[in-house]
């Protein structure tokens, strides 16, 4: 079981899935860039408009598994929740999720989970390992992984339990440790695959999606 998760990105997904992970007693570090998003929640108020979110984050503030941080701590595993807005050809544009792989490669110790679940093109879980090998040559079994969320707004909380989940990591031992993460709070099926079928997973649900839930 993992010990603690930082959650990178406390948006629509990042912050109801750090809520679950303290309310299955994980330790929870989240990482916001926005200072006045970390000042309302640890005021014990919520920035999203989702239900159900709220008394969650509260309780687990009050018990002390879930911090506030404006740069990544240590953690077993790091989740990559930040915001992918679409270009004039409805493309995810990556500029965030380079940047928290960059902030997050200090933290990194060996054997850590980097699990991306920002809506992403095909080849991005293999960018994030390709940056990563730059940045900290000396970490050879880091475990990547994509796991791309499918849900609605206002009922993000319950679908992130329900909803089956694909876990594609770029090596076998990847895919076990994402599934055995999600299954940590999952309820549906988690389906283990490659990295670059899950990114394909998500690229097919992009059509139609709201652009507020495009993480």
């Amino acid at each position: 079981m993992s010990r603690s998760v930082t959650v990178i990105g406390l948006g629509y997904v990042g912050l109801p899935t750090a809520a679950l992970l303290a309310s299955r007693g994980i330790h929870v570090r989240g990482v916001d860039s926005s200072a006045a998003v970390r000042a309302t929640l640890t005021a014990g108020r919520i920035h999203i408009d989702e239900p159900d979110v709220g008394p969650l984050v509260e309780r687990a503030l009050r018990e002390g598994l879930f911090t506030l941080h404006e740069t990544p701590p240590p953690a077993d595993v790091f989740v990559i929740a930040v915001p992918t807005p679409l270009d004039a050809d409805r493309a995810p544009m990556l500029d965030h999720v380079m940047d928290a792989t960059r902030a997050l490669a200090p933290a990194l110790t060996s054997g850590d989970l980097v699990l991306l679940e920002s809506t992403s093109p095909i080849g991005t879980t293999a960018r994030i390992a390709d940056l990563l090998r730059q940045l900290r040559p000396e970490l050879e079994d880091l475990a990547i992984a994509y796991g791309p969320e499918r849900v609605l707004p206002g009922r993000i909380l319950a679908e992130l339990v329900a909803n089956d989940r694909v876990a594609g990591g770029l090596t076998p031992e990847a895919t076990r440790r994402a599934i055995a993460f999600y299954r940590l709070f999952v309820r549906g099926a988690v389906h283990g695959t490659n990295a670059a079928t899950a990114e394909m997973v998500k690229r097919s649900d992009l059509e139609g999606r709201p652009l507020e839930t495009q993480v």
